[in-house]
């Protein structure tokens, strides 16, 4: 019985031990520190340390801080990292020297993609239903047989110039391809595509405005390509770096630096203003860019243009095409030393005034009552910008329009012709003076009955309007849109604006409209975020 009880008492013990988990844990060896004991009776006290010894001591205690070995080699790793490396210096422009380093790639990247880029990129489309898209990175093997033809189809319309339905990601599969195709195809004409896609989404597609913009501009330095003629002024706002390389600005050439400053560097636009239009819009591109011309010349000093306005050069060094999908042979580091105009808006709101000062003069020579804001603009500047007015515009006669040719239906209201008679006139004058003494008579005896009471003077502090209340209650119906716009909901912006079957900018125009026939000035700007009440009108709202 002794024994059973034994065997059931190492079964449980074994049991215990299969779940004893520490045992599994390797065991530290565990040093014990005695503290050793001193015999103060027998112990001696020995002299003291000589300087030598102390030196010594100190010496043996420093403890040497670890320095990583690869920083030695940083220096060295970073110049390895590079294939190649070339430099340019472009002409005509405020960037002053570029350096393209093409990175060195162990692996190839997107191989796949290029060569189905090669494949597609003269192949034909015919018509076809379209096919929705949607992909963070596309690329063609992505896309279905329907989606493939329906985006062939796409570009072969919008290189045509005709716009059709699309989906966001087709358009950035036409980026990635021409991005990444280099010079295995025209480089003018993929820069002049990849403007247009601009010009045409960058509104629709928020995101697309400033990454398109600044890909654009690494696309063009790249292959040594000025800044596209054919895409829009206001991509100088939406660039988040780098706005100079947008500016053409040709050595000694007062008028393309005038012309570019009003196309790129401004901060007001003087196309907005309800005044710059037909018959007068050629007063108004003359004389402001006559303007411009002077301020610039002003700015210049020895032939070194807005000389007085630039400091020394800025540098950029930054990736090509970062966020977009790029080819290992498309990967460079660009590196640009440049003329900065864009550390600070300064230049722009000196520009801007500069263009409402001369939209001032050209208002008060067409006989226009309300004025723009000015306030950069005074001194010297003010002065040569007033003596051009007065020469170039205020010494010449008001310019006379032709009349409009009348309608065949005009001619029925026309007076009847007849020859000048003397009974004529002298039976109209009769006429006339019998008409005076009937009036003369009923004066007389109206004068006769009693005066109506005086009504009570209204008081003029309950019936005053403040700018404020006028310029709401002009606004009516777009009054909501713009308390959006001053919350910054862009989504309450577009359902607006899609009650009213409009575009976003087409409610803007009408709004600033509204605007400056009540305080003079426009209310809404584009700015980097999109479309922004000023800041100066946001208390009117």
């Amino acid at each position: 019985m002794s024994e059973d009880n034994n065997k059931k008492k190492s079964r449980m013990d074994e049991l215990d031990e299969f779940w004893d988990i520490s045992s599994l844990v390797p065991r530290k060896n565990v040093s014990s520190y005695r503290k050793p004991s001193i015999d103060t009776s027998t112990a001696q006290i020995s002299a003291a340390p000589s300087v030598k010894d102390q030196k010594s001591e100190e010496q043996s205690t420093v403890i040497k801080r670890y320095v990583n070995p690869l920083h030695y080699e940083q220096k060295k790793i970073r110049r390895e990292a590079f294939e190649s490396t070339e430099s340019y210096y472009p002409e005509n422009s405020l960037l002053h020297k570029v350096t393209l380093k093409k990175r060195k790639s162990e692996y190839q990247l997107y191989e796949e993609f290029l060569a189905d880029a090669i494949r597609y990129k003269d192949a034909d489309a015919s018509e076809c239903e379209f096919a929705p898209y949607y992909s963070y990175v596309p690329q063609y093997n992505q896309l279905s047989r329907a989606q493939l033809d329906y985006y062939l189809w796409w570009r072969k319309c919008f290189r045509e110039g005709t716009l059709i339905k699309i989906d966001y990601s087709y358009i950035l599969l036409y980026i990635f391809e021409l991005i990444n195709l280099g010079e295995r195809q025209d480089v003018r004409l993929a820069q002049e595509q990849l403007s247009e896609i601009w010009n045409v989404y960058h509104r629709e597609y928020a995101a697309l405005a400033s990454k398109l913009a600044t890909w654009i501009c690494d696309f063009s330095l790249i292959h040594r390509l000025p800044a596209p003629e054919n895409i829009r002024h206001s991509v100088g706002r939406r660039v988040p770096a780098l706005k100079e390389f947008y500016l053409h600005m040709p050595k000694g050439d007062y008028e393309g630096c005038a012309r570019s400053l009003i196309k790129y560097a401004t901060e007001y636009d003087y196309k907005t203003s309800k005044f710059a239009k037909e018959p007068n819009i050629a007063i108004f591109d003359k004389h402001i860019f006559g303007a411009m011309l002077v301020a610039v010349k002003f700015y210049s000093k020895d032939g070194a243009l807005l000389s007085e306005l630039a400091s020394e050069d800025s540098k950029l060094v930054r990736n090509a095409f970062e966020g977009a999908l790029c080819v290992s042979e498309q990967r460079f580091e660009v590196e640009v030393k440049y003329c900065s105009f864009s550390r600070s808006n300064e230049l722009r709101y000196i520009l801007g005034d500069i263009v409402k000062y001369s939209e001032n003069k050209i208002r008060t020579y067409l006989g226009v009552k309300s004025k723009l804001s000015v306030y950069s603009v005074g001194g010297e500047l003010q002065k040569a910008i007033d003596a051009y007015f007065e020469t170039a515009l205020f010494s010449q006669p008001k310019p006379s329009h032709k009349k409009e040719e009348k309608h065949e239906y005009d001619v029925l209201y026309d007076l009847p012709r007849t020859e000048f008679s003397l009974d004529r006139a002298k039976q109209i004058e009769e006429a006339s003076w019998g008409v005076t003494k009937d009036l003369i008579s009923a004066f007389e005896a109206e004068s006769l009955s009693p005066e109506p009471e005086p009504e009570p003077i209204p008081d003029p502090v309950a019936e005053s309007d403040t700018g404020d209340a006028t310029l709401r209650e002009a606004l009516g119906e777009y009054l909501a849109f713009a308390e959006a716009l001053k919350r910054r909901d862009g989504d309450a912006c577009r359902r607006l604006a899609a009650e009213k079957s409009k575009m976003l900018d087409g409610v803007v125009d009408e709004i600033n409209e509204i605007a400056v026939e009540i305080i003079g000035d426009v209310l809404i700007e584009e700015g980097d975020d999109g479309f922004e009440i000023l800041d100066c009108y946001r208390d009117l709202i």
